[in-house]
């Protein structure tokens, strides 16, 4: 019951960057700014979060939370 695994890859992508690495396109940055000036960016944030889902608002409040929060 013993099972060798082997993992044959042709292209390796590095996905995690350093923050020092990400840097703004100035779309997002207008989009960002366009959010800063309504009055209640984190109701619309959380409500963008899985729209087809009705309700649960707590909940999608805190997935975003945990998304945007905390150290990578």
């Amino acid at each position: 019951m013993v099972h060798n695994t082997e993992i044959e890859a042709y292209q390796i992508v590095k996905e995690k960057k350093k923050y020092v690495e990400l840097a703004m396109s100035e779309d997002i940055r207008e989009q960002v700014n366009k959010m800063n000036k309504s009055k209640d960016m984190y109701k619309v944030l959380s409500e963008s979060i899985a729209p087809e889902i009705y309700g649960m608002e707590d909940v999608k409040k805190a997935l975003l939370l945990l998304m945007v929060g905390g150290a990578t």
